[in-house]
């Protein structure tokens, strides 16, 4: 339920906790804040309710296709069900974009990158290593992904890391 908007920072999703230093939800200007930072986070966009039907939805998705087609294979949602339609315009996800990217605005995709608990019988951990995302949406411009948590992030489930001002260096891919 908490929003976290990117330029094309460097993010990191792994095991590592927001710290109260990068919660922006208060800090002036959401547009001045993430040009100069390339993020922005900690802002509440869903009630109690809409969090519970977004994961009601996205829980009968996952048993109609399985857990293991649920990791990554979820792209372009918004297509084919009308809820992830409704997410991705609530009024409350687009009032920051417009904000900083202004009144025009255009979805390039939506996906669900699912990362559950290591079994018993599983030698690794799923793991996203620190990137740019612009480096794999192969447009130019201003463009900002948006990342929703809808469960809790914390360090045991991997929450979102990102290097402040680093949409200002070159795109890059390794790190």
């Amino acid at each position: 339920d908490h929003l976290s908007l990117q330029g094309y920072s460097v993010c990191y999703m792994c095991s590592v906790i927001e710290s109260e230093e990068m919660t922006t939800k208060d800090k002036g200007s959401l547009a001045k804040y993430f040009d100069q930072n390339g993020y922005v986070s900690g802002l509440n966009v869903l009630d109690d309710k809409e969090v519970l039907e977004i994961r009601t939805n996205f829980d009968n998705v996952q048993m109609e296709i399985g857990e293991e087609n649920a990791t990554y294979s979820l792209h372009n949602k918004h297509l084919t069900d009308e809820w992830v339609l409704r997410l991705t315009t609530h009024p409350n996800m687009l009032r920051p974009l417009k904000e900083i990217l202004g009144p025009n605005l255009m979805l390039l995709d939506s996906r669900f990158i699912c990362k559950y608990p290591v079994r018993d019988n599983e030698e690794k951990e799923a793991f996203v290593a620190w990137h740019q995302d612009v480096r794999y949406w192969g447009v130019e411009g201003d463009v900002v992904s948006v990342w929703l948590a809808v469960d809790d992030a914390d360090v045991e489930n991997a929450c979102m890391y990102v290097i402040p001002g680093s949409q200002k260096w070159n795109s890059r891919t390794r790190f």
